[in-house]
């Protein structure tokens, strides 16, 4: 009687579910690339504040940490009069570059930003999941018609389509798939029929 709506929901379960982990893998993915451009510039920074230190300690007086490093990057030919060595200031400009450039890399992607979207994309395709579940089983336990199904399957289909609407802002890729693919739900949840649970059982008996 029901069947038609109950594989409609399996399918809308199974889909989100999917979604969920696509999201979180992804979110992962773009935190880990969020510390490896962060930590690089903190370190980086560090050292300019010491050169910063010690150049004033010598004589030079820089404004401030961005003049530093424009100083730096812009006389690149030429080394100031103080007690640091050529290779020393060398050194400071190649980094000031670097952290620059890593800078710039972290501002265009705003991995924390896209980390932090994927995430709540997943809670989303979470709630999804979770409702398609508890109809299923109320349906097993006799507590809802056919009709109420459908009727709850197209509101939670409209759902759906409203969130990989909104998903599209923070798209994954196929590694995140695949990691999506293999990796088990947290809380696993059967849907099976005893039949098929009891055949099972069977043959892992023997």
């Amino acid at each position: 009687m029901s069947e038609g709506v109950i594989t409609a929901l399996k399918e809308l379960h199974q889909d989100a579910k999917l979604c969920k982990n696509r999201h979180f893998a992804s979110a992962e993915r773009k935190l880990r690339y969020h510390i490896i451009c962060g930590v690089p510039i903190i370190i980086i920074n560090l050292f300019l504040g010491s050169f910063l230190i010690n150049s004033q300690r010598t004589g030079a007086n820089p404004s401030s940490m961005r003049d530093l490093e424009q100083e730096m990057i812009s006389t690149t030919s030429t080394t100031k009069s103080t007690n640091s060595s050529p290779i020393y200031v060398d050194i400071a400009t190649v980094l000031a570059f670097l952290c620059a450039s890593i800078g710039g890399i972290q501002t265009f992607f705003n991995f924390h930003r896209s980390a932090e979207g994927h995430r709540s994309v997943a809670n989303r395709y979470i709630e999804v999941s979770a409702l398609c579940k508890a109809l299923i089983l109320k349906n097993k336990d006799g507590q809802i018609s056919a009709k109420e199904l459908w009727d709850e399957h197209q509101k939670i289909r409209a759902v759906y389509a409203k969130i990989n609407t909104d998903a599209e802002a923070f798209p994954s890729n196929a590694r995140d798939l695949k990691k999506a693919l293999a990796k088990n739900s947290l809380t696993p949840f059967s849907l099976q029929t005893n039949e098929q649970i009891s055949v099972m059982a069977d043959s892992d008996s023997f």
